[in-house]
């Protein structure tokens, strides 16, 4: 199983359910080049496509002929890509208030002025405007604790981050993915915390296009493994096991 973590995150948002998915089966969770703690080259491939290729790369590496997507938001996304664009590699897709299914909004207009960037950055990893952000995805924003907050900023105040925010404002953004969802035939688990300010609990039936989709909804925002990992790891082992995975 493979872990796939949203925009501006990395492997800390899965911090609750690793060891709890990992008692049947080998569980992995990359940070994506660029995130977390992984590497930030300037001159690095930022792209969606990019992404896959990367994951599949990976899976070789690891010498993993198929395996479990689990992805939140972005990696939901680049999960989707992946069975697209490699079927035979994927057993099943767990999504997670996952995205690809809207026109991503980019412009990155702004970060091209010299300096610009690093200014930016400088404002949304401070600690003040870190917990705004995750007070405002968590529908309980008490569980937004110091040591949460810690987790999310510490990866975007490395080096190398900036080049990193300028590219990715910069990489045209896939289109949007309803029309090919009847393609991948795989089992899939849509999971949705259904006060998503991001993404409306109503563009959770979009995934219902996915010949295989269950759809599964939660008293969360857009992070339901974070807040009800319990319940969310609780629910891919029953689906896994009910799919005979």
């Amino acid at each position: 199983m493979i872990l796939l973590h949203g925009f501006g995150a990395s492997t800390f948002s899965f911090r609750h359910n690793l060891v709890a998915l990992s008692g049947e089966r080998l569980v992995l969770a990359p940070d994506a080049l660029g995130f977390g703690f992984s590497d930030k080259p300037r001159d690095g491939d930022y792209s969606a496509p990019a992404e896959v290729e990367r994951l599949k790369s990976f899976m070789d590496n690891m010498s993993i002929e198929r395996a479990v997507l689990v992805g939140n938001s972005m990696g939901g996304r680049n999960a989707l890509l992946f069975a697209l664009a490699y079927p035979e590699r994927v057993a099943a897709l767990i999504l997670l208030n996952s995205a690809g299914h809207r026109t991503e909004q980019r412009d990155g207009f702004l970060l091209k002025i010299p300096g610009a960037a690093h200014a930016f950055l400088k404002i949304v990893s401070s600690r003040p405007v870190v917990r705004a952000v995750l007070r405002s995805l968590f529908y309980d924003p008490d569980q937004v604790t110091e040591t949460v907050v810690d987790g999310y900023r510490k990866p975007l105040r490395l080096p190398g981050v900036t080049c990193v925010l300028r590219a990715l404002a910069q990489t045209p953004p896939p289109p949007p993915l309803l029309e090919r969802l009847p393609d991948i035939k795989v089992p899939a688990l849509v999971i949705w915390g259904k006060y998503d300010p991001l993404f409306p609990v109503a563009d959770a039936n979009k995934y219902l296009a996915l010949p295989g989709a269950v759809l599964m909804t939660v008293e969360a925002g857009h992070l339901p493994h974070e807040e009800r990992p319990e319940l969310i790891n609780e629910a891919i082992l029953h689906f896994l096991h009910s799919e005979g995975l």
